[in-house]
């Protein structure tokens, strides 16, 4: 028994054994006669009822009535497996007995054909006669015209009865037409898609899937291509790399808390703070900024984007999705052909529209002219009965005529034929109507609830994902509620997520995640080639001007004291304020002083002034009067200077030698922290490694990463580390940096972007917003409209019609059998002889 709503929900499920190629030649071939049947089908207008809400509710009662039950619903509701269906079929739908009970008119065609064997095929004959039944009996005129009254209304209702037939004809045949069109509009759509509904069609498609499939694969032209465009383009992204890694660096060690406000190894605070740091802060933010929006940048993230969604895990990926998502495509496809591929085909319902054109109309019209006839000779009967039932004989004697009884008898004999043929019919129509107004039913009702309540029968499997797909693809394409609606089938199948256990769809998986990531880094591209800036080294570039401060300003120099917490303590320091040693408040960490450029930009309290260094400190407080040099507390610096022994009681000479005493600790031991860049467990030196320019990468690149370390390192350590070496090497990477981005920038921008976009993205787009599915809804509807509202209904509506017919020729036969019998009757009793005087 092959359902629609089975296959639908089979062939939909069906996960397994896709052929190899996504699209075979079977599929163009089905498409090609939906075109052509397209053009046949539907290039005949097709007039078909415009139903209302009331129509339809009507319709479907009809059909229930019809469906006994709705038999095929309850089969498969009541079997637990395909056996217990198989069993069930054959017991009812299989069966001529249950048929036969379900027709109502085939019972009563039973019936009156064995009562017209038995009886009234013999009623004619005098010799079947009781003979003490036989009177002569005269009928009052008020009988004989109420019986004239009861025939016109039977043969009024008999007559509308059949001419209704034509309305079920009528319906039954632009139903199937309708049917035709529909079907292969939905094939036609399905399959190759309709341009002018921006429709694209499961073969193209899959075609599209196809393709990107291959370009996948390993091998292929595109993957060989974008390896290529990869490789050439890295240096970009190392150069990033280092640059971006240099700038980490620098931060880090101008934003540690122990540099910032440096402290001994045993927590105290020396009250000093990195004044450099502070100042050069958003300096160093600017800097970081350039790099992170630069076109460098920007076309390094591009590659990486790029190689990672097709790379790796993410390209394998992907390649799994298309087998696996494309799954329920080629399942859809297998419906297609399955449900309504026979509409194309084959020419069956071609064939029963043909037929019911060139008989339907003629068997309506036989049907209302052996009406019309019937009433003619029951009209006969009546004006004989009434007008010249008598005449009076030579004798004088009044007898009756026979041509009452022969007419009468005409019309009963005749309508017993008419009524047992349309008995006939109408019950073969019936219970050819049971199945197919079932199958109506179950087609219009089909949900997911339903397709849960079958599956077992059906062998439906519907545990996990696939058959959310499939109930998921049945509610929102065949059966959305929503008219308007356009579910994209993409967002209808779902692939593994991530995480294990979890799903995301095929939508999410190649547009959200594919389509959307990559376009968005090439819009990215596209704008900053448009604003940003592709040179990052030059005279205006924050970059520079960051390396110029710190290569002309020693850090070690900026290392002041905090005035503030000098503030917060006066036993120790307030001394100092206003006293010759008043200028070396403003002392930095260097053993050498450092004037400030009055445009330096460092702020008021610095820019024009001259940071004293510790060497003319230790000079000044050892040069004070009433002390001498301290022997026991020496810098590193030359010549080395140090504290006082104050021979007085000099309180600027004790907050003097507090002060330097801090300046001590501060030069004495690592107590800053510095970072470096290390390979193969040795120190790396980026201003100094071979591979700058644009075909190299830094030699100190490990796997496409830089190493750092962080380490102890003392004040003069640090100073060259951030005002030497970081500044050297910030020149080095970022001229590096823009010398790449010169060279590869068409490599990526133009290239790449060519290359992915033809052969990914822009087959991604098309396949995402052109493969929906609301159509299939509208073309769902049109062949239920023109099968089961149309076709199917105009059937049942046939056999009503003929059953009607058959009922009301019923009560003609017995109303003209009556007079019959009576006008015999009277025939017969003309005579003292009857039998032998009529057999005379």
């Amino acid at each position: 028994m092959k359902l629609g709503i089975v296959l639908i929900c089979a062939s939909l499920v069906s996960l397994q054994g896709q052929p190899t190629r996504f699209v075979e030649h079977k599929d163009r071939d089905l498409a090609r006669k939906a075109k052509e049947k397209v053009e046949t089908a539907c290039a005949e207008t097709v007039t078909f009822e415009e139903l209302t809400d009331e129509d339809y509710t009507k319709r479907r009662e009809d059909l229930e009535m019809a469906s006994a039950d709705n038999i095929i619903l309850t089969v498969l509701r009541e079997a637990d497996d395909p056996d217990e269906m198989n069993a069930a079929v054959q017991d009812k739908l299989a069966n001529p007995g249950f048929l036969a009970f379900q027709a109502g008119p085939l019972v009563a065609f039973i019936f009156f054909l064995i009562l017209y064997v038995l009886y009234f095929c013999w009623a004619c004959l005098p010799c079947c006669w009781c003979s003490c039944c036989r009177r002569k009996r005269n009928c009052p005129k008020v009988v004989k015209f109420l019986f004239m009254l009861l025939l016109a209304a039977i043969i009024l209702g008999l007559v509308i009865a059949a001419s209704l037939s034509i309305r079920g004809f009528n319906a039954a045949s632009s139903g199937f037409k309708l049917t035709q069109c529909t079907a292969a509009q939905l094939v036609n759509d399905t399959m190759g898609g309709n341009p002018e509904q921006n429709i694209l069609g499961v073969i193209r498609t899959l075609e599209v899937f196809q393709e990107l499939k291959d370009s996948l694969d390993p091998g292929s032209d595109f993957l060989i291509e974008l390896e290529r465009i990869l490789t050439n383009t890295k240096p970009i992204s190392d150069a990033v790399v280092v640059a971006s890694a240099t700038m980490s660096n620098l931060k880090a060690m101008m934003e540690a808390p122990g540099n910032v406000n440096p402290a001994t190894t045993g927590g105290e605070d020396l009250l000093h703070k990195c004044e450099l740091c502070t100042i050069l802060a958003p300096s160093l933010t600017s800097a970081i900024d350039v790099l992170d929006n630069g076109v460098g940048a920007a076309l390094a993230q591009t590659r990486e984007v790029v190689s990672e969604q097709l790379q790796g895990d993410n390209l394998a990926k992907l390649s799994d999705s298309m087998l696996s998502g494309t799954a329920p495509l080629v399942e859809l496809k297998t419906v297609v052909h399955s449900a309504f591929g026979p509409f194309v085909e084959q020419d069956t319902l071609e064939a029963i529209t043909l037929q019911l054109d060139s008989i339907g109309t003629l068997s309506s019209v036989a049907l209302i002219g052996v009406a019309l006839l019937l009433a003619l000779c029951s009209i006969l009967t009546g004006i004989c009965w009434i007008c010249v039932d008598t005449h009076t004989a030579a004798d004088g004697t009044s007898q009756h005529r026979r041509c009452t009884c022969r007419c009468a008898m005409c019309s009963w004999c005749c309508g017993c034929y008419y009524m047992l043929f349309v008995l006939l019919i109408s019950g073969i129509m019936t219970a050819a109507s049971i199945p197919l107004s079932s199958i109506c039913l179950v087609l219009e009702d089909v949900n997911g609830e339903l397709i849960r309540d079958i599956a077992a029968p059906l062998e439906l499997n519907i545990s996990g994902p696939e058959g959310d797909m499939m109930i998921s693809m049945v509610e929102k394409c065949f059966r959305n509620p929503d008219p308007m609606a356009q579910p994209k089938i993409l967002d209808l199948i779902t692939v593994p997520g991530e995480t294990p256990g979890t799903s995301i769809t095929m939508y999410e998986l190649i547009v959200n995640q594919t389509q959307q990531s990559v376009n968005a880094q090439f819009d990215a591209l596209t704008q900053q080639l448009s604003t940003g800036d592709a040179t990052l080294w030059n005279n205006d570039s924050p970059v520079k001007q960051l390396a110029d401060t710190l290569s002309t300003t020693p850090l070690s120099s900026m290392l002041l004291p905090d005035a503030q917490k000098l503030a917060d303590d006066p036993m120790k320091f307030g001394a100092l304020a206003g006293s010759t040693l008043d200028a070396y408040l403003l002392s930095g960490g260097s053993c050498d002083s450092l004037p400030i450029a009055s445009d330096a930009g460092f702020g008021a309290d610095l820019d024009g002034k001259t940071i004293e260094g510790v060497s003319n400190f230790g000079s000044a407080l050892r040069g004070l009067t009433g002390s001498v040099p301290d022997a026991g507390s020496p810098t590193t610096c030359t010549p080395p200077t140090g504290k006082a022994t104050c021979t007085t009681a000099d309180p600027v000479c004790e907050a003097g030698n507090n002060l330097m005493d801090l300046k001590l600790k501060l030069r004495d031991g690592n107590i800053f922290k510095c970072w470096e860049f290390r390979k193969n467990n040795a120190v790396c030196n980026v201003n100094t490694q071979n591979g700058m320019g644009p075909g190299g990468s830094n030699g100190c690149l490990v796997d496409g990463a830089m190493e750092s370390r962080e380490y102890a390192c003392n004040i003069d350590d640090f100073s060259q580390m951030v005002s030497g070496y970081y500044a050297s090497a910030l020149q080095t990477a970022f001229q590096d940096l823009d010398a790449k981005t010169a060279s590869l920038m068409d490599d990526i921008s133009a290239d790449l972007k060519v290359l992915v976009n033809e052969q990914v993205i822009r087959k991604i787009t098309n396949v995402a917003n052109g493969l929906t599915c609301g159509f299939l809804g509208d073309a769902y509807q049109g062949v239920l409209d023109g099968l089961c509202y149309g076709g199917v209904w105009g059937f049942q509506a046939m056999s009503a019609s003929y059953v009607a017919c058959a009922v009301l020729t019923i009560f003609l036969v017995i109303l003209t059998f009556i007079v019959w019998r009576i006008a015999y009757d009277n025939v017969l009793m003309n005579s003292s002889d009857p039998i032998t005087r009529y057999t005379e």
